[in-house]
């Protein structure tokens, strides 16, 4: 491995070449398994056959800020760019996790999302779930994919009445947001995104069911203006009925209004007022 190591240090998928040739031989592997790897996150160049290469520099014992370094990059190629990564990496996240080694948001945030894409999730993936959650929404980082988490958390987090809308660029932009609540779009507010994390810009909104909002994007550079998107954005969540707050209720009469249910939307007056008197009665202005 030493005498492969010095011999060659070309292209990755040279190198890759000589290290699949030479596992068939049974030669130590451990040096250019390591130089291997680095190469891919120097050259920003990672290919989907490194990943035999990284399971065995792992199972090998691996120096662990390599290993960490090459994940990281997986995640935030798969965070940020969304593109594809190995099943075995969400996996390894997960327990470094659970056993407390080190992780950064790239791989949290990876591991969250991966959760979110889940039919289901088992009672050790809610708890982690509810951990990052409670990190991220304490850090003021949102993102859309949240509402596609467990609904309880969903509930748990206050996400429920939120809308996000979300935009990828590069995370030296200005990206400038127009966006109209009026049905006949003729009054536009104008504010800058935030971006989130690398690049993620997000704005959130406050909606309720069957609201639209009307908004365009752009980028500004310098004197430059670029508008890049143009859409609108519609609140068709529904949520459960057993929800008693005010949003929600108001919910229910709107969804009951548009499906015209009128017996259901008296019945959801009076439980709004009922609420909105005890309210009254209970709280008081300072």
């Amino acid at each position: 491995s030493h005498y492969l190591c010095q011999c060659y240090s070309g292209p990755t998928e040279e190198m890759l070449d000589i290290w699949f040739a030479a596992r068939s031989f049974d030669i130590d592997l451990f040096e250019i398994s390591e130089r291997i790897l680095v190469q891919m996150m120097y050259a920003d160049h990672m290919v989907l056959d490194g990943m035999p290469v990284f399971r065995y520099f792992y199972e090998a014992g691996g120096r662990d800020f390599i290993m960490l370094a090459y994940i990281s990059d997986l995640c935030h190629r798969y965070f940020v760019e969304k593109q594809k990564i190995d099943e075995d990496i969400f996996e390894l996240l997960e327990a470094r996790y659970i056993y407390h080694l080190e992780l950064n948001d790239a791989c949290k945030l990876a591991l969250l999302c991966h959760y979110a894409e889940l039919a289901s999730v088992s009672k050790r993936q809610y708890d982690i779930q509810d951990e990052l959650l409670a990190e991220y929404t304490r850090r003021n980082m949102y993102f859309a994919f949240y509402k596609r988490l467990s609904p309880e958390l969903v509930l748990k987090y206050h996400l429920y009445d939120k809308v996000f809308l979300e935009y990828r660029t590069s995370p030296y932009s200005r990206v400038v947001l127009n966006y109209s609540r009026d049905e006949d779009g003729n009054t536009f507010h104008k504010e800058d995104m935030q971006d989130v994390y690398d690049g993620i810009f997000v704005k959130t909104f406050v909606m309720f069911f069957g609201e639209a909002i009307q908004y365009y994007i752009s980028e500004e550079y310098g004197s430059e203006i670029e508008v890049t998107e143009s859409n609108r954005i519609v609140n068709n969540d529904v949520y459960n009925k057993d929800d008693q707050s005010r949003y929600n209720l108001l919910n229910q009469m709107l969804i009951s209004n548009t499906l015209q249910e009128d017996m259901d939307l008296q019945m959801t007056i009076k439980q709004y007022a009922a609420l909105d008197e005890v309210t009254k009665n209970v709280f008081h202005l300072l």
